[in-house]
């Protein structure tokens, strides 16, 4: 179903549930499926004049009710089916004044028109019907003409009565319905949280109306209280207590509160204790928060954990106390049992006499021997030496070993110790392997009187081919990590990721002393390109949002930004965000168009609609059709701009300003051809002429009925010859309604016609009635005959019958003279007549 279908069914559906039992007011469809037309049949009195111009007080009265293009924005189109005589009625249409806005339903139309009809509205100054508002006025005191109850909508400002394009925005507007809710039927009632689905419905009934009764249960406080869990303590009184007051529970709150706030301050100590690796020390104000707070949140975790960590410290530290390895004086582990001497054996005493009572006895040259002893010492001594040189030498050799693989390893003060010791071996070796000495001992200072050595104990590194500290080197490396990490995140096109570790790239680098202005540079481009980049999809998520106004404030910044971007890419990235910004203008423009269109602001609607045109002329090939779309707009705004023009002229009874407007819209209905649906366009010119013949004839009826009070029946009838030629040259002379006025002007010519031909007969016989008496009295005289008065009396057939009367006076008391008098029109003859 379409969106008009929609509406009209819904009007329909308000209709039968308003009106389906109401005797006063009675609803028919006419027209539509569903219905567009509606027939109303109010048994409500009102005065109507019959062709005499008698005004009487009637009932029932009809009025045909027609929903337009263009509905609820424009009124709809009511006429009045019954002669009603009311200010704001006319034969071809009824003028709703202030009542009609987009915001009222059908359902509130009908009971206005019931309300105008009982006199309780109408207007006072600009009527349609100027003669009944002067019987209004007269007969203010009359009104309203019934006492039964209508609800009655107030008068507003002035609005136009049409019918109108339908507008593509239109939207379905509805009263608001209050609604009962369930908890309208509860009756105050409260039932236990607890209480189970499965509750059955006659246990519900025994339920208390009363609230639960809580328990103040002190024991159980300051039970919590003794054993020092605060935290318990407060989440009882705050959440099981909460509502509830009694004497204890601010005291117990205010130790509970101070209690948390104590050990909330020596656990963030502990913490910080535990964070500088001081263990001791956290696990004692970890136990502190305890002692302070039984209950304090995970507290026995953060005890186990602080105790696990001096134990491990209390292992380390205590490596040999029993039995493991200590360091000497110089810091070189002792050998464990070296130099050792094993516990003496007791000796055995034997008994043995001396050498020489066992031998016989010799004589021994014992010279010889004390020289070979003397040799052998000597040999034994310079053997010792050389093998103690020797060691020694080797020990300079493994710690010069030590000292250059700690100098490769970059453990400057290891590898200084090392080659000092092995310097210091090297000065006790005398005699031999003094070569190997030499050389050994300028290995070693090669090494300390290297650039490396002194940099390295300065704690200085090399770091591109230049000595920095480690610092220094700390942050090179960290400027590095976060130029890949940027130009990781460019390949992944996470924007605003590369523009964070750019722009921390970007602070390092300036902190630097030694970075090269070109690296510098490098950074910058890349951050600004980053920026560039995460802006421009910021603006497309706006886009995708639909949030136009936020994304072409982005685009207008980005275009001042396009010199960012390397020179390759600036062309293809400038046309694609003229492309963005146009388009993002373009609808932002036509989204306030529409809501100014949507609420029949037409004027403003036009103004943007032409901006969004011009804006929409960067739009792609493929975006055409949005342009198209609102060309379409500016149209039908235009058109509606006219029509709401000549609505305003029409209710103001400015009809030549009326039927002006009315043209003008139709001339842009023809101008708009190749854009405006034909069949639309057909049907809106059809509506658009009848109102303007409408108007025609509200404008020369009322000038004829001005013209006919002055006693101008000439002109009056002129008028009303105006009427009838401009319905007959129309294209609406087959229309019921329009008949119908055709046929009501018709005979009010004739009345007119005749009213001239009567009054010229009256006026000939007085202008005749002294004549005419004379002819008949010969006895009167002619001086005697003053005050004629001629009426007509009635029709006769063909003839006409007047009566003609005067005062004859001189022959004593006044003397009323009276004769009738008949015309035959067939043959132009006067006769006197009588009833017999």
């Amino acid at each position: 179903m379409s969106l008009e279908n929609q509406e009209l069914g819904g009007i329909y559906a308000e209709i039968q549930a308003e009106f389906h039992n109401s005797a006063e007011i009675l609803v028919s469809a006419i027209s539509g499926d569903p219905p567009n037309q509606y027939e109303v049949v109010y048994n409500i009195p009102c005065t109507t004049q019959d062709e005499q111009g008698n005004i009487t007080i009637t009932l029932p009265h009809t009025v045909i009710i027609s929903i337009p293009f263009g509905f609820p924005h424009f009124p709809p189109s009511c006429k009045p089916k019954s002669p009603i005589f009311h200010p704001d009625f006319d034969t071809a249409a009824i003028c709703l004044s202030g009542f009609w806005n987009h915001e009222r339903n059908i359902p509130q139309l009908i009971r206005h028109i019931a309300s105008m009809l009982r006199g309780d509205i109408y207007s006072k100054n600009n009527a349609f019907n100027e003669q009944a508002a002067r019987w209004f006025n007269d007969h203010s005191d009359q009104l309203p003409f019934a006492d039964t109850e209508i609800p009655v909508t107030k008068k507003t400002e002035e609005t136009p009565l049409t019918l109108t394009l339908e507008s593509s925005d239109k939207t379905e507007e509805t009263e608001e319905v209050d609604i009962l809710e369930d908890e309208d039927f509860i009756d105050d009632f409260e039932f236990p949280e607890d209480l189970s689905e499965a509750t059955p419905v006659s246990d519900l009934a025994e339920i208390s109306r009363s609230e639960p009764i809580i328990q103040v249960n002190l024991d159980e406080l300051h039970s919590l209280a003794d054993r020092k869990r605060f935290h318990t303590l407060e989440s009882e009184l705050k959440t099981v207590y909460g509502e509830l007051d009694f004497p204890e529970k601010a005291g117990l709150l205010e130790i509970a509160s101070k209690a948390l706030k104590k050990a909330e301050l020596i656990y963030q100590e502990a913490t910080e204790s535990e964070n500088q690796a001081n263990s001791e020390k956290a696990l004692q104000l970890y136990r502190a928060v305890e002692n302070t707070v039984a209950d304090f949140p995970n507290i026995k975790k953060d005890i186990l954990r602080a105790e696990q960590s001096v134990q491990m410290l209390h292992g380390i530290n205590g490596i040999g106390e029993n039995g493991s390895s200590k360091k000497s004086d110089t810091g070189s582990p002792a050998q464990e049992n070296e130099f050792i001497q094993p516990p003496p054996k007791k000796s055995v005493a034997k008994t043995r006499g001396p050498f020489f009572e066992e031998t016989s006895k010799r004589h021994v040259n014992i010279i010889p021997y004390v020289l070979a002893g003397g040799i052998l010492c000597i040999v034994a001594t310079f053997t010792y030496f050389y093998f103690s040189l020797s060691n020694q030498l080797s020990e300079a050799r493994q710690l010069y070993s030590e000292c250059t693989s700690n100098f490769a390893a970059k453990n400057f003060k290891v590898a200084e110790k090392a080659c000092n010791l092995s310097l210091d071996s090297t000065r006790s070796i005398f005699l031999i392997h003094q070569e190997e000495v030499s050389d050994l001992q300028n290995n070693i200072r090669g090494i300390m009187n290297s650039e490396d050595m002194r940099q390295g104990l300065l704690g200085n590194v090399l770091y591109n081919e230049k000595y920095v500290s480690k610092t220094t080197l700390a942050a090179h490396q960290s400027l590095q990590e976060l130029k890949v990490q940027g130009e990781a995140h460019l390949k992944e096109s996470s924007w605003d990721a590369a523009a964070a570790s750019f722009q921390k790239s970007l602070e390092l680098s300036r902190r630097l002393e030694d970075i090269p202005p070109n690296e510098v540079l490098d950074i910058e481009q890349k951050l600004k390109y980053a920026a560039f980049r995460s802006m421009l999809s910021v603006a497309e998520n706006h886009i995708a949002a639909q949030d136009w106004a936020s994304a072409s404030a982005i685009l207008t910044e980005l275009q001042d930004q396009i010199s960012v971007l390397p020179v390759v890419e600036q062309t293809a990235f400038s046309n694609q965000i003229n492309t963005l910004l146009a388009k993002s203008r373009f609808t932002n423009l036509r989204d306030q168009a529409d809501r100014l269109f949507s609420n029949s602001d037409w004027t403003g609607a036009v103004a943007l609609f032409q901006k969004a045109a011009e804006a929409g002329q960067a739009l792609s090939v493929t975006e055409n059709q949005e342009l198209a779309d609102i060309k379409e707009n500016i149209a039908k705004a235009e058109l509606y701009s006219k029509i709401n023009d000549g609505n305003s002229s029409f209710a103001s009874g400015k009809w030549n300003s009326a039927i002006d407007k009315y043209k003008q819209a139709i001339e842009i209905l023809q101008n708009n051809r190749e854009i405006i649906n034909l069949q639309e366009m057909e049907e809106s010119t059809f509506k658009l002429n009848s109102i303007i013949l409408q108007s025609a004839i509200i404008r020369d009826r009322q000038i004829s009925d001005r013209n006919r009070e002055k006693g101008d029946n000439a002109t009056a009838i002129t008028y009303l010859d105006k009427v009838i030629s401009t319905i007959q040259s129309s294209d609406f002379t087959h229309k019921y309604e329009f008949q119908e006025i055709l046929d009501e002007t018709e005979r009010a010519k004739k009345k007119l016609q005749d009213d001239i031909f009567i009054n010229s007969k009256k006026q000939y016989l007085l202008d005749n009635f002294i004549d005419l008496f004379l002819a008949h009295y010969p006895a009167a005289s002619r001086q005697t005959l003053r005050n004629p008065i001629a009426t007509f009396e009635k029709k006769l057939e063909h003839r006409y019958l007047f009566k003609l009367q005067c005062t004859e006076s001189g022959r004593g008391r006044p003397l009323k003279l009276i004769m009738f008098y008949v015309y035959d029109p067939r043959n132009d003859s006067w006769n006197f007549y009588s009833n017999n």
